[in-house]
């Protein structure tokens, strides 16, 4: 086909591909005709006979010689790579072309895709101005936005924004409301994209399909349970699970109204309104598999005080409870770490016996020693380190409007209790390192980066930062918007970021030496790449009717960009033709999977 084929021919295009190319149509990916929301893109493409490398090639669309001039090209030994800063509201053409020994053996292409526009990108309603860069100290990769619903590279630049069209009905009312439901948005280990849209936690693909989402809300409520909703937060597991966040809106009855002083303030005095807050665990099919609820947790005398308390005005929590709103989960050691807000507290659950082994903040002991008084106040985010220390954002102020003891916002590291000491503040970063913000009166994370850094999101201030252990900003941030109409910038306050080192953390590729065996070539080579940008292991199986193929290996771990090799034979000359099964699992995601088949002919 002619390279210079404009755009406008792009259906002729395709039409030609599906005869000539069929064979490898639907293993390409970007997908011909495809129309993707991000310009972080990962190029895939069959093996072809013969080849020791691959030279990808990209251009403009528009372009009467889109391959003269390309936009990118890059060689690889791999059938994949990802190619990074590409464009919104732009058409590309690309092709790749298989070597040996240098001579180019065979180019498959053209395919064409779209990035499509966003409003927020095109329209410039949104930005990432960046204050401070030492790309030799930070950690770069991604990072999400989640009341943005994008995704910027550590130069401010968007790489992935949330389709309106896949965002619920109630965020397509407005611009402006459909940014205020997304929160809690993070890149999984496996590829794909979780949030809370403000109704019922998700799961989407890049292109913003949802791939899950919890039961509604509905599911969990009766007589004894009239409100019900998901907030804050939600985790995939290792285990493909996933873990969020929700309360249970409770009625008392007019003996404990009584007792305690309080009522509804209405006709019906005799409810008072008390919030549980729970966790739940779902699996794949939305079975509820763990539960744990706030409902026996919290005594007589600290319900007591909390239906009493003043509602935290200077947030959107307005409803009497502890307000949990964070967890972190140690999957190795089976064991639960939540924060509640409004008490000042952060506890530790026992996932098999649904017990509260430790707790941490005002008033906590151990072995009746304080433990964790004073550490935080009205914190956000509870973050397990790698090393078994704590770390929340302390937003540092009882955030109500009359309130004359605000504190400096900061990062809060500690220990967790051992032997006969109890915890103690490891580390503290005070939040007023420049003259632009000290204090952040609700949301923020904290997240640890692979080099040990922490990337920090101050919440209702619109600042993100990463900072060393030895508390050195290596890049820091403002998010700003212009709203619905272009004008001057202002501050877009977050509720949390979340840090990933690319698109596609999980990515794998396979290739062997043939695809024909016969008896004067009995063996053959696999090689696996890791084309993801973590760290990944990977299960490989190869079988065939006859079980003369049958070979099973877990590899090593395998760093992001490396291969390994793996020579196959079988146990014993084959009597007859057969079929040879390969397929390689990765461990990371075991819902990823490549398999080839190959060919004894006998």
């Amino acid at each position: 086909m002619n390279e210079r084929l404009n755009f406008k021919c792009y259906w002729l295009g395709v039409i030609i591909l599906l005869i000539s190319n069929k064979c490898c149509l639907g293993q390409v990916i970007p997908l011909p005709g495809a129309k993707l929301n991000y310009t972080q893109v990962m190029f895939d493409h069959p093996q072809m006979p013969g080849a020791e490398e691959y030279l990808i090639e990209l251009g403009l669309a528009e372009s009467n010689s889109p391959f003269e001039r390309p936009v990118a090209q890059k060689s690889t030994f791999s059938t994949a790579c990802m190619i990074s800063n590409l464009e919104f509201g732009r058409k590309y053409i690309w092709k790749y072309t298989a070597y040996r020994k240098g001579n180019a053996v065979g180019t498959q292409g053209p395919f064409y895709f779209e990035i499509l526009s966003d409003v927020h990108v095109d329209r410039g309603l949104n930005q990432v101005r960046i204050l401070l860069r030492d790309s030799t100290q930070s950690s770069g990769g991604l990072i999400a936005l989640d009341v943005c619903q994008t995704i910027v590279d550590r130069n401010g630049n968007f790489v992935w924004f949330l389709p309106v069209d896949s965002v619920s009905e109630l965020g397509k009312a407005t611009m402006h409301l459909q940014q205020e439901m997304v929160n809690d948005l993070r890149i999984t280990a496996f590829g794909t994209v979780t949030l809370m849209n403000g109704e019922r936690p998700q799961e989407r693909n890049l292109n913003g399909r949802i791939v899950w989402q919890a039961p509604p809300k509905s599911a969990f409520s009766n007589d004894s349970i009239p409100a019900y909703d998901y907030h804050h937060c939600l985790r995939r597991l290792s285990n493909g699970n996933y873990m969020v966040l929700d309360r249970e809106n409770v009625t008392e009855n007019a003996a404990l109204a009584k007792k305690w002083g309080v009522g509804s303030g209405s006709d019906d005095q005799d409810k008072v309104v008390m919030v549980d807050e729970v966790i739940r665990e779902f699996d794949k099919k939305n079975n509820l598999v763990w539960k744990w609820s706030s409902e026996n947790y919290f005594n007589t005398n600290e319900l007591k005080n909390l239906i009493q308390s003043k509602p935290d005005r200077g947030v959107i929590m307005t409803i009497p409870g502890g307000h949990m709103n964070a967890f972190d989960v140690d999957e190795k050691n089976g064991f639960i770490y939540a924060g509640f807000r409004n008490v000042s507290r952060v506890i530790k659950i026992e996932k098999k016996t649904e017990q509260v082994v430790m707790a941490w903040g005002n008033f906590m002991s151990y072995q009746n020693m304080s433990n964790g008084d004073g550490f935080f106040l009205k914190q956000h985010e509870t973050t397990l380190l790698r090393n078994g220390n704590i770390a929340v954002y302390n937003n540092g102020q009882l955030a109500e409007p009359d309130d004359t003891t605000a504190q400096v916002s900061s990062v809060v590291v500690f220990t967790q209790e051992h032997d006969t000491v109890a915890s103690k503040i490891a580390w503290k970063f005070d939040c007023n390192f420049d003259s632009i913000h000290k204090i952040s009166v609700r949301g923020g994370s904290v997240d640890e980066l692979k080099n040990g850094n922490l990337l920090v999101c101050m919440g209702s201030i619109n600042r993100v930062f990463e900072v060393t252990r030895d508390k050195r900003i290596v890049w820091s941030a403002v998010v700003e918007t212009r709203g619905q109409a272009i004008g001057n910038w202002s501050p877009m306050p977050l509720f949390k970021t979340h840090y990933a080192s690319s698109l596609y953390p999980c990515y794998f590729t396979i290739q062997t030496s043939a695809d024909t065996l016969n008896k004067k070539a009995l063996g053959f080579e696999l090689k696996v790449f890791n084309d993801g940008t973590e760290s990944d292991w990977y299960e490989i199986n190869v079988t065939s009717p006859s079980g003369l193929f049958e070979w099973h290996l877990v590899t090593e771990e395998l760093i992001s960009g490396s291969s390994v090799s793996f020579r196959i034979s079988p146990k014993k000359m084959p009597s007859q033709s057969e079929s040879i099964t390969v397929l390689v699992q990765s461990k990371t995601n075991p819902n990823f999977k490549r398999v080839m088949n190959l060919k004894y002919v006998r």
